[in-house]
């Protein structure tokens, strides 16, 4: 009988966990693009790449049914570029995570609703200059996320 109040004790902790395996979290995201036409690649965890162009004005939603394996997003317009790293957070029960970017005036302004998103842009360069002695951006994301970087400057075909 102990046994059996151990297991359910486990078990019951594994479903109440965080995107756990019986209930993972879902994540989505909402680009808002007030800057130029932006250039948007998803990258997932196995190497999966997708592209879109976000015009000027325009806004891209992304539901969990893409979101759910994406580990890399990576913007770029004729301004600024930032790569953002999605990581999940410990957290007791699962979560809707409703990511939102905003891209205003040369600036990225993130709200992360419970997700952990390290991420580094061209236009604070203090952000990645803890990194070592960087001569650009470009020379950093070589650097610092180079089993993605093919796939950064050499994406698929866009998807308008």
């Amino acid at each position: 009988m102990v046994r059996l109040k151990n297991i359910l004790l486990v078990l019951s902790l594994f479903y109440l966990s965080g995107c756990s395996l019986f209930r993972p979290c879902t994540t989505t995201l909402t680009i808002n693009n007030g800057n130029n036409d932006s250039d948007v690649i998803l990258i997932s965890r196995d190497n999966n790449v997708t592209n879109y162009i976000i015009i000027k004005n325009g806004k891209q939603f992304f539901d969990n049914d893409i979101m759910k394996d994406i580990r890399y997003v990576f913007i770029n317009d004729s301004n600024i570029e930032g790569i953002f790293e999605l990581r999940e957070t410990d957290h007791a029960f699962s979560t809707k995570h409703q990511i939102v970017f905003n891209i205003e005036n040369e600036q990225f302004i993130i709200d992360k609703n419970g997700k952990s998103i390290v991420f580094f842009t061209n236009y604070e360069p203090e952000m990645y200059s803890n990194f070592g002695d960087f001569e650009n951006f470009e020379d950093f994301i070589k650097y610092k996320y180079e089993d993605i970087y093919f796939f950064i400057k050499n994406p698929p075909i866009s998807i308008p």
